[in-house]
């Protein structure tokens, strides 16, 4: 086939998560010619894949080769893609910088400006000064003023009303910057992650040779033949890890058999654990990095007592236990799949589990389901005022210190315990009470300070699109049916 029809069936295969088959069609269509739009499309396999830099040499590509045919939504989307590159190779400042790199673009200014933005925010040693609350500031004056006038980051900027066309683009990029800077807030004063090493413009290289997992099968051991013995895995499929917590412990399974016990050295991180080596599915013995906010959610303060941090090894896995520092529940980035209780000296403890072989890319537009049912219900409120609320819905609707539960006692259950029925649901409630306020709370209060247009378009995106996007713009929105949008690693199904 020719090289057009490789490339858009390539580009069809990263719409259906199949990266695989979208890295060998675009690598093939990628040799005859260096479009931009596949070099993204092969970033954005290569992201899934967990072969990051091989994706960042891709999106660098990509701004040069969109750069010189003047195509400016093919610029702002390589500098995406170079900030979750970046963000995933744990380099938090560089990533920001990108996405101010996009964002600006977005606004309509010039890909390459006579000064680089990045110099207004390093200090004499090189170290990014920007924060989580300048990145959230900047977000809600977008959101509730349509301009940026006021920012302390863009400056006398276009207001993205003028730029409907571009509108989701910067608010991806914006909510790239908060899972940056949240990280990066995590780390020490002097970690090397906060300095900003890159520029506007990045170094240009040649096209990188990318073969995709099968292809490398095939030229190393010819094709593929029929055998009754168990399938070859992947060399890079990473280890089952299965997570478990109570309010004083995180522990996580890792899916190993045959580890030396001898042989493996475990470093406990801020925000990771390190283990080298660990035997992977395939049977290679290299080194693996848990990476704690792929289960933890962005918002959570997750601090450990590194000395008080333990492993085991055991005939198929590794044990990790980490000792929180202030004991709490901590949300997480995906709905557990179980719940169960467990009773510790008298008392009641909640631990939450579930499995997961892939992080969750919490570089997309799209909110967590926790997060959208939080705008769904603050929507409610406004919509019917004189409904009765219920706790969640107050929650939502009012600040916490002026917040009642008008809700009726749980039913007591018939029960053994020597301290009587129990009322889960206030329970659960006050644990709820108990969370730090996270990114939930800055879209309830977008949606409170959003005109009757803003909060239209968000009960109508929200609603529409199953609860898989959230939008303030009318003008978009109004347009037809928002579509369905899960997340990476997910897939639609009709019930």
């Amino acid at each position: 086939m020719s090289h057009i029809t490789e490339a858009n069936k390539g580009l069809e295969a990263v719409e259906a998560r199949d990266w695989d088959k979208a890295i060998s069609l675009l690598s093939k269509a990628l040799k005859s010619s260096e479009n931009p739009a596949w070099l993204l499309g092969r970033s954005k396999a290569l992201i899934s894949l967990k072969r990051y830099e091989e994706a960042l040499d891709d999106a660098n590509l990509a701004f040069h080769t969109a750069f010189e045919r003047n195509k400016r939504p093919l610029m702002m989307e390589a500098q995406y893609r170079r900030a979750v590159a970046y963000f995933r190779l744990g380099r938090f400042a560089n990533g920001d910088c990108c996405c101010i790199y996009a964002m600006r673009l977005c606004k309509g200014l010039p890909a390459i400006e006579k000064v680089d933005i990045k110099s207004l925010h390093t200090d004499e040693n090189g170290f990014w000064t920007q924060t989580v609350e300048d990145a959230q500031l900047e977000a809600k004056l977008e959101a509730n003023k349509g301009n940026a006038e006021d920012s302390s980051l863009l400056g006398q900027l276009p207001s993205m009303q003028e730029q409907p066309a571009h509108i989701q683009d910067w608010r991806r990029a914006s909510t790239m910057r908060v899972q940056c800077l949240t990280a990066m807030g995590r780390l020490p004063a002097d970690d090397p992650a906060r300095k900003v090493t890159v520029s506007v413009k990045p170094e240009r290289k040649e096209l990188a040779s990318v073969q995709s997992e099968r292809d490398v099968a095939i030229t190393s051991g010819g094709a593929p033949k029929m055998t009754t013995q168990k399938t070859a895995v992947a060399s890079n499929t990473p280890p089952g890890v299965q997570m478990y917590q109570s309010s004083t412990v995180m522990s996580f399974d890792i899916t190993s058999k045959g580890v030396n016990k001898e042989k493996l050295k475990v470093e406990f991180r801020p925000d990771s654990v390190q283990l080298n080596p660990l035997v992977y599915p395939s049977g290679e013995e290299k080194e693996f990095v848990l990476d704690l906010y792929s289960y933890v959610a962005p918002s959570a303060a997750v601090e450990f007592d590194s000395s008080a941090c333990t492993f085991e090894v055991r005939p198929n896995k590794v044990t990790l236990s980490l000792k929180k520092k202030t004991p709490g529940m901590w949300p997480l980035s995906k709905t557990p799949v179980s719940a169960v209780e467990k009773p510790k000296d008298g008392k009641k403890e909640y631990a939450t589990s579930f499995s997961r072989t892939t992080p969750i890319d919490v570089t997309e537009t799209n909110l967590s389901s926790r997060r959208l049912r939080a705008a769904e219900k603050t929507a409610t409120e406004a919509a019917d005022a004189d409904a009765k609320l219920d706790a969640s819905a107050q929650k939502i609707g009012k600040p916490q210190a002026e917040a009642t539960d008008p809700r009726p006692s749980g039913p007591a259950y018939p029960t053994s315990s020597r301290s009587g029925p129990k009322n889960w649901d206030k329970i659960a409630a006050d644990e709820e009470k108990d969370e730090e306020p996270g990114v939930h709370d800055f879209f309830q209060k977008i949606f409170k300070n959003g005109t009757p247009e803003q909060q239209r378009a968000m009960m109508k995106s929200y609603t529409e699109s199953n609860g898989t996007t959230l939008s303030t713009d009318w003008d978009d929105v109004s347009k037809g049916k928002v579509k369905i949008n899960p997340p990476d690693g997910t897939e639609v199904k009709e019930w």
